[in-house]
């Protein structure tokens, strides 16, 4: 994240969206502790160097989205809107596992031609996480 000057000569602003991922019968303490301790304290540090920021937890996200447009369409939409930052928190469990043909729209399969290989068997959070990392930004 570069910083940019204005017209004015003044430095702009800059935004950050950290996306967070789990599955979502782990890790509630661990997300919690993110959100209420360790993000007020990075949200006052990025303020200092003129960044706002935000931050994605689906577990409060409108489950209206998830249902009608499905949860990986919702998961990979917010991981595009707020990448390089991604924070995934890891249990013992691996989380729901979608079914290719049911659970993925065709807007879905089309926004994200290489869906299919990455479902492939895997859970929400593999998805998210491979997502984050070795597929390029859509093309929205």
């Amino acid at each position: 994240m570069t910083s940019q000057i204005d017209g004015c000569g003044f430095v702009k602003w800059q935004k950050a969206t950290i996306f967070l991922s789990s599955t979502f019968n782990d890790m509630h303490a661990e997300r919690d502790y993110f959100i209420k301790e360790i993000f007020p304290e990075l949200n006052s540090w990025a303020k200092m160097h003129k960044i706002q920021t935000a931050y994605i937890d689906l577990r409060c996200e409108n489950t209206e989205e998830i249902e009608n447009n499905g949860a990986v369409a919702t998961s990979l939409k917010h991981i595009d809107k707020s990448r390089p930052f991604f924070l995934c928190f890891i249990g013992q469990r691996i989380g729901w596992i979608p079914n290719f043909e049911i659970d993925i729209d065709e807007e879905t399969k089309y926004k994200y031609p290489s869906i299919k290989k990455l479902i492939d068997n895997k859970s929400i959070t593999e998805i998210e996480i491979e997502h984050s990392l070795f597929h390029p930004l859509s093309q929205s």
